[in-house]
């Protein structure tokens, strides 16, 4: 990987050009600079400014030139093409280049880049990068010339340049006299050399002349394509590596990216949480590709809940420079799996003109995140996913809408309602779905589902357009009309991205059964409009049966009938007699039946009053 320097300067003396020489191609722009032994990642603020304006001479007609900087050959037919430019070099010097070539190198398909030479046609003295050989064993290969006599200095890897290929090549020389080679596919920043060999000699600061020379045949006389030439002076390095960033993986893995190749097996790494526990990596290993980034492994994966700080001491970069770093605040969010993320209110009959709306609430204890979460249609096979990062507090609520500016306004919400743009999937006025989907190694789990109908609305309410669902209890079924209750006309008829009005906690224990109140007064004002009964069972699966007695002990209306019972849930009256009309206030006694399979029954009796405002 190459990084980006944005103080660095570029050092050029104009002088006469003379024409016909081995040319090599390296184009001025913002410079490039990556760290390596002894290198520079930097520029001294004291050194003097350098400039690289001077324009390419020889063959420029055979090529194409891109106003960024790249070009590549252009020429009718086969040949020789070169250009070149005068050039001042340093003691320590970094070229480097982006190199395409749509053709396995050869003989009579070839490049010489010539790093640095000192005369015009690099025959006294000239250092010089070759690629194209016979074989398959094609490699890059430096040459140093001197007096006509041609030495192999070094040689990379056989076989990476054997056939068509795209790579990110550059050349280092250090004070001491280290020649450096790295070869890279794009996107790569790996962590070892393709060589690195010493050859002592100050001569390279009397060269004058950097180019390129091609050989080609005809079907590949527009094959060459370079980008993001460079050439610099490199100074020393004294800075410290720092952390860029770091990525956590499913609680069990983590992935530090630095700002520059550190070494491997240097540094204490842990991490803590706020309690002062301590919890030092299982596995640490350098990235193969990447040698500013180490792989951390936790055998025990963190907890959602908690915070953790991630603490390293004497990291080394590769020119030794140490750093001791803090990295503070560091959580887990997992992705919701079942019923750790529910459907809390849903609007599927808007006003005219307005639009549907869906709200979710965190139940646990973790936080979330929602990005990838799909909102679907399960009856239509309709689903749009949540594209950005949304991290859920628990016992947060969120509500998702194409439009939410005009829904706050329709619903007079207050400030702290978290409403979201968000496409959602098309649903039904009379019946449908909703379903909470994730992704999980290849799978698609469902969070939560809910089948919704028209008839779940308070009866009393004869038009319910506008008038969204809302869930009574977190702890019930999802998918028991018990369950839901239409918004109401103190709170403009639906919450959306703020707590429910008819919502309540359930502080039930198990095998209980409790009224959430004993009194309750059905007059739409948001507050105990419902008779809520909760139940707690040792086991699943019972039958539930339900039925509202008056003071006499007369049936007044059946509130559940032969229901199939999760191991925790409600049973809810909206105070309407089983002619559809509203009850008058007084004591009601409610009798219940909670029938197992296995021959076990449960039954009891609890009285209540219903009771209006006067």
């Amino acid at each position: 990987m190459i990084t980006f320097l944005s103080n660095s300067h570029h050092y050029e003396i104009n002088g006469d050009l003379i024409l016909h020489i081995l040319p090599c191609l390296f184009v001025c722009g913002f410079l490039l600079s990556a760290k390596w032994p002894g290198i520079s990642s930097g520029i001294d603020n004291d050194s003097e400014p350098i400039t690289c304006n001077g324009k390419w001479e020889g063959d420029t007609s055979h090529f194409t030139f891109e106003p960024n900087g790249d070009f590549h050959l252009n020429a009718e037919k086969a040949g020789r093409s070169y250009i070149y430019k005068n050039y001042s070099f340093s003691e320590a010097m970094r070229w480097s280049l982006k190199l395409k070539l749509n053709f396995a190198p050869s003989l009579n398909n070839r490049l010489r880049i010539i790093l640095a030479s000192l005369d015009s046609l690099a025959e006294s003295s000239a250092f010089i990068l070759e690629i194209g050989e016979t074989g398959t064993m094609d490699a890059l290969e430096l040459y140093h010339c001197a007096d006509g006599v041609k030495t192999l200095m070094a040689r990379s890897s056989n076989g990476i340049v054997a056939k068509a290929f795209e790579l990110n090549i550059e050349v280092h020389k250090t004070e001491d006299g280290l020649w450096i080679l790295h070869a890279n596919m794009p996107g790569e920043n790996s962590c070892n050399p393709e060589f690195t060999y010493p050859f002592e000699s100050d001569i390279i600061q009397e060269m004058a002349y950097i180019g390129f020379e091609l050989n080609y045949t005809s079907s590949n006389r527009d094959a060459f394509y370079f980008s993001n030439m460079e050439y610099e002076p490199s100074y020393p390095d004294w800075e410290a590596p720092g952390l860029l960033e770091l990525e956590l993986i499913e609680g069990q893995s983590m992935i530090l990216h630095f700002d520059e190749r550190i070494q491997s097996e240097t540094g204490v790494i842990w991490l803590s949480d706020e309690l002062g526990n301590i919890w030092p990596p299982d596995t640490i290993h350098q990235d193969s590709l990447y040698c500013d980034r180490l792989h951390l492994t936790f055998n025990t994966g963190l907890d959602p809940i908690h915070l953790y700080n991630l603490n390293i001491l004497d990291i080394l970069d590769m020119d030794g420079n140490s750093a001791d770093i803090y990295y503070d605040s560091i959580r887990y969010n997992p992705s919701p799996g079942p019923q750790e993320l529910l459907i809390n209110e849903i609007l599927f009959d808007p006003f005219p003109g307005l639009d549907d709306f869906v709200e979710l609430y965190n139940p646990t204890r973790k936080f979330l995140q929602l990005k990838g979460l799909e909102l679907c249609n399960a009856n239509k096979s309709d689903c749009n996913m949540i594209p950005e990062d949304l991290i859920l507090d628990p016992s947060a609520i969120i509500a998702f809408s194409p439009d939410p500016n005009e829904l706050k306004i329709q619903y007079k919400t207050p400030d702290e309602a978290w409403i979201v743009e968000q496409d959602l999937p098309g649903f039904n006025n009379d019946s449908g779905n909703i379903s909470l989907r994730v992704d999980s190694q290849g799978n698609r789990l469902t969070v939560d589902s809910f089948d919704y109908t028209r008839e779940m609305h308070f009866n009393l309410i004869m038009n319910p357009e506008g008038v969204s669902l809302e869930r009574l209890s977190a702890d019930a079924s999802s998918n028991s009309p018990q369950n839901w209750y239409s918004g109401v006309e103190s709170s403009h008829w639906a919450t959306p991205g703020y707590r429910n009005s008819n919502s309540f906690t359930d502080k039930r224990g198990l095998s209980s059964f409790t009224f959430q109140n004993d009194v309750f007064s059905p007059d739409g004002d948001g507050f105990q409009d419902l008779l809520i009964f909760n139940y707690s069972l040792e086991n699943t699966h019972y039958i539930a049966n339900a039925w509202v007695l008056n003071s006499w002990g007369a049936l007044h209306k059946q509130i559940a009938n032969s229901e199939l019972t999760s191991q925790t849930g409600i049973i809810s009256w909206d105070g309407l007699d089983r002619f559809e009309r509203p009850s008058p206030m007084g004591i009601y006694v409610l009798y219940y039946e909670f029938v197992h399979a296995s021959g076990n029954r449960i039954t009891g009796k609890k009285a209540f009053v219903l009771a209006y405002r006067i």
